[in-house]
């Protein structure tokens, strides 16, 4: 599986493993390479399920934090595809999400506030709230 990721052959990736997504909850690892591959292909609704079962695995303790630049990438990207989609209270929820380990995902959230990816939300009530915390 990594070979292919790091291979840049992401829909091979997802055709050989993606159906077994569901069956990896929460393997960190297996998760961040479904989730980037379809990040990758620009589908940013089907990412947001293997981002979201990193980001449910960090929240229960359950990921293991050995893969904690995959934990950060995979948390950052939901955000992104959520705001990306359009999803403000979506994409603060995650961010407020990670703002409460705030040493882990310290350079994450700085990145947040300059990333155009977050331009669609940014005039959002949500947004200017995540700002004021």
């Amino acid at each position: 599986m990594a070979k292919l990721y790091k291979s840049k052959e992401y829909k091979k990736l997802i055709g050989q493993y993606g159906y077994r997504a569901h069956e990896f909850k929460n393997d960190v690892e297996f998760q961040f390479y479904i989730g980037d591959s379809y990040y990758q292909l620009e589908n940013c609704p089907k990412a947001i399920k293997s981002f979201n079962r990193v980001y449910m695995s960090f929240g229960l303790g359950k990921a293991n934090l050995a893969h904690s630049v995959k934990i950060k990438n995979s948390i950052y990207k939901l955000a992104v595809c959520r705001a990306r989609d359009g999803d403000a209270a979506g994409a603060v929820m995650v961010l407020d999400g990670m703002k409460t380990n705030m040493g882990f995902f310290k350079n994450e959230l700085v990145k947040a506030k300059y990333d155009p990816d977050f331009g669609r939300i940014k005039r959002t009530k949500e947004w200017k709230i995540f700002l004021e915390k």
